[in-house]
């Protein structure tokens, strides 16, 4: 059989090429420098670029060089890539700041210490709060600041059926008249779920988390 031989336009074929090539190397190499720290990216970039202008210089000084000179050119001018191949498998450079963060978050969700104060405010006959938190067995302190034009007061009870019959309250806090604030200090109870309310308005409610 005879040989079939087919003809590329090789003025077409080359810039498609080189194109090619050039995007497969800028697209990895952009990996490299987004995954290593900001400042090794920096300097791998900076590298990278002299070592091939400078290999590019070399070549051009010498049209007759070797293939595998070339080769060896090629590698050494591409040696701050494999650099940073290297640091970005290896996270080095990595802060360890978001694994303190994470030790600290519990401390920030602790319960309120004594003394801190817990803010309703009472608006349209409701209050902006459907729960609370309360610190066991210590010196609580309840703002209610009513911005309503009806009185309101803050009540904590047992449960929803004490406060129903608001009998049996924990703590019963005066009445604050329309436009005033006040700040009710009791002793919280033990650790437990509890009810909250207004008893001039007992829609006005919500639960109450001692811990």
């Amino acid at each position: 059989m005879g040989e079939m031989r087919l003809r590329l336009p090789l003025p077409v074929v080359v810039p498609l090429a080189a194109v090619a090539v050039i995007a497969i190397l800028a697209f990895g190499f952009s990996r490299v420098l987004l995954t290593v720290p900001p400042e090794a990216a920096t300097v791998v970039a900076i590298a990278t670029a002299a070592n091939i202008l400078i290999g590019g210089a070399f070549v051009a000084l010498r049209p007759r060089l070797h293939r595998v000179g070339v080769l060896e050119i090629a590698l050494i001018a591409l040696y701050p890539v494999l650099i940073g191949v290297v640091i970005a498998n290896t996270s080095i450079g990595e802060e360890a700041e978001p694994a303190e963060a994470g030790a600290a978050a519990p401390s920030e969700a602790a319960a309120p210490a004594s003394g801190d104060a817990v803010a309703l405010v009472a608006e349209a006959i409701q209050f902006d709060a459907d729960s609370i938190s309360l610190p066991a067995r210590q010196d609580a302190v309840v703002t209610l600041d009513n911005q309503d034009t009806a009185p309101h007061n803050f009540s904590l009870y047992p449960d929803e059926q004490a406060g129903a019959s608001q009998s049996d309250a924990l703590f019963e806090g005066e009445i604050v008249d329309p436009g005033q604030s006040v700040d009710y200090e009791f002793k919280a109870p033990a650790p437990g779920e509890y009810y909250f309310q207004c008893d001039v308005h007992p829609a006005m409610n919500g639960s109450a988390s001692v811990e």
